[in-house]
C-alpha cells in the first residue's frame, strides 16, 4: 500500500466509524488507528516522523480527554491544536535550531 494512503487510514476509520457508532468510538478508532499506523512505520521504514508523533500525541490527549469527559468538544479542537504547534515550530526554529524547520 502507498506511503501516502497509509496516512489516510486513520481519517477514514473515524469517519466511518462516526457514521455507524458515534462520536466517542470514532475518536477511539482514531486512535487505535494513528498508534498502529506509528508502530507499522517504525517497524517498516525504521523510524517515525516528528509530524505524525505531534499528531498521535494530540489525537491521545484530546482523544482521551473526548472519552473520559464526554465532550466532543475537545477531538474537535484536534486541527488547531496540531496547526497551532506546527506554527509555533516554524516560527521560533531560527531561534530555537539556528535554521528555518523548512530547510
Amino acid at each position: 500500500m502507498s506511503a501516502i494512503l497509509i496516512e489516510f487510514v486513520p481519517i477514514v476509520a473515524f469517519f466511518v466509524t462516526y457514521k455507524l457508532y458515534g462520536i466517542y468510538m470514532a475518536t477511539i478508532a482514531c486512535v487505535v488507528c494513528m498508534l498502529i499506523q506509528m508502530v507499522y512505520n517504525y517497524f517498516t521504514k525504521g523510524k517515525v516522523e516528528n509530524s505524525q508523533l505531534i499528531g498521535l500525541l494530540a489525537v491521545s490527549v484530546l482523544g482521551g480527554a473526548t472519552i473520559w469527559l464526554h465532550n466532543d468538544l475537545f477531538i474537535k479542537w484536534k486541527p488547531t491544536v496540531v496547526y497551532w504547534v506546527f506554527s509555533l515550530l516554524f516560527l521560533t526554529s531560527p531561534w530555537v535550531f539556528k535554521q528555518p524547520l523548512i530547510k
